[in-house]
């Protein structure tokens, strides 16, 4: 999905960056962990500017959370996540190994967004631990 950089606020080696949907015009303040390696990966982005993303939810399973139509299993490097769409249509993907996850829909309690790529970069981060941190 498309999203324009609104803001970006940083912090001693992670930062949160203020994306708003080209789709819905809805905005999420994002996660970026992806200096912590010291590779700065995602530093080319620019507020202005719009990037192709895919956003990570950061959260468990709750009857009381957000509800998501449930679309895909995607696999994204070696990340097997699922494909979530939220009821403004914007997609987000969470870990396969969430329970419930393959109903028609899921609800959510969402601690964060995660940045997990830009175009064909993927957060080496998140690579290593995203299965293990949901």
């Amino acid at each position: 999905m498309l999203y324009r950089v609104n803001e970006i606020i940083s912090y001693a080696v992670t930062r949160d960056l203020v994306l708003r949907s080209e789709l819905t015009d809805k905005e999420y303040v994002v996660f970026d962990d992806s200096d912590v390696l010291g590779k700065k990966q995602f530093s080319f982005l620019k507020i202005g500017d719009t990037y192709q993303c895919k956003i990570g939810i950061f959260g468990e399973v709750d009857s009381n959370g957000s509800e998501f139509e449930v679309l895909n299993k995607e696999k994204i490097a070696n990340m097997k996540l699922v494909r979530v769409k939220n009821n403004s249509g914007d997609i987000f993907y969470i870990p396969d190994s969430l329970e419930n996850v393959m109903q028609s829909s899921v609800k959510i309690n969402i601690r964060r967004y995660d940045l997990l790529a830009v175009g064909e970069i993927i957060n080496d981060r998140s690579l290593e631990g995203i299965q293990s941190s949901y």
